[in-house]
């Protein structure tokens, strides 16, 4: 007889240590939402050495009166989840059989909640990478082996139209051939194709996956450069251009320097021949028959000759003295 009170204590005491023994925090409430009872657990959460007496409205950050509320009316459990000190606890509320009392159950949902951010950061990481082909300007593409088109950006919509997928690509890229794939497909470095796609021009990058049995095409739009190259060519041609017509002036203003020296020269000579006749009509040749010599005036006179070089020579000055020299005369001025 003296052993089942006994026992029956013991089982008492076994039950009041029951809520010590659990590593999480538990709560008993009454129904105005009074701590009754708190483990060590909640008041090492908590932050606090006793708990009982204050209100579970006051210490839970996350209940208010609507909530309360509901954990009071509703037959289902209520959870709210609760954070302190980077630790993650979920309170899950149970009413008790006589429905005075509400027992909250803690459990430390850390670590749960930390691969749950890590598996957002990762679905979010994994986003921006799915978004990254779009962020591209140019047309990216992914190939396989048989060239069908698996996936496309948006650029590469814009250039070939939006329904890309399943298509060939030899079949879309202009001037590719099947010769020129089968070098892309045994490439292991990135071969490039140039392409004109409607007004526009572009340089397409084929690589090679060899573990993916995959072709990657990654587009450039060069229109720019090459409308600078064109530039650059017409520029060119018009310096060599314009060189040739400097060389052909240049040729044309020789001959034309040379006449213009030559004409300067002639009239120079005829104005100092001019000059020469002038000082020859001068000059009167002696009378033979007056000089009572008939030898003399049997012989002739040669002819005074006056050679090229006198006649292009500046204009010499035919004074008295120069004249007796020659055995000629003046001729006489008429007084009138």
């Amino acid at each position: 007889m003296t052993r089942e009170p006994n026992s029956s204590l013991q089982q008492l005491a076994e039950l009041a240590r029951f809520p010590e023994m659990n590593p999480g925090p538990v709560v008993q409430l009454d129904r105005s939402g009074t701590i009754l009872l708190a483990n060590t657990a909640a008041r090492t959460f908590f932050g606090r050495d006793t708990l009982i007496g204050l209100s579970w409205l006051d210490v839970c950050d996350t209940m208010d009166t609507a909530a309360w509320a509901g954990v009071l009316e509703q037959d289902e459990r209520t959870s709210l989840e609760v954070e302190r000190d980077a630790r993650c606890v979920m309170f899950t509320h149970v009413r008790s059989a006589s429905d005075q009392t509400v027992f909250a159950f803690g459990a430390d949902i850390t670590e749960r909640r930390r691969a749950e951010h890590r598996a957002r950061d990762q679905a979010a990481a994994l986003a921006e990478v799915a978004r990254f082909p779009d962020m591209n300007p140019g047309p990216v593409l992914r190939l396989d082996l048989a060239g069908c088109v698996l996936l496309a950006n948006l650029a590469a919509r814009r250039v070939f139209g939006a329904e890309l997928v399943g298509r060939s690509w030899l079949d879309i890229a202009p001037g590719m051939t099947a010769e020129q794939w089968r070098i892309i497909v045994a490439a292991t470095d990135i071969v490039s194709l140039e392409a004109r796609v409607g007004d526009a021009d572009f340089v397409f990058a084929h690589r090679r996956d060899h573990q993916g049995a995959l072709v990657f095409v990654f587009g450039a739009d060069v229109s720019a450069q090459k409308r600078a190259e064109r530039a650059l060519r017409q520029s060119d041609k018009l310096a060599t251009l314009g060189t040739l017509a400097a060389g052909v002036a240049h040729e044309l203003n020789n001959p034309a320097a040379a006449a213009r020296r030559a004409a300067q020269q002639l009239g120079e000579t005829l104005v100092m021949r001019d000059a020469a006749n002038l000082a020859l009509s001068a000059v009167t040749l002696p009378n033979p028959s007056s000089s009572g010599n008939p030898e003399k005036a049997s012989t002739p006179k040669p002819p005074i000759m006056v050679s090229p070089e006198a006649v292009i020579a500046p204009p010499m000055r035919f004074d008295a003295v120069a004249i007796a020299s020659c055995g000629l005369k003046p001729r006489a001025r008429s007084s009138q």
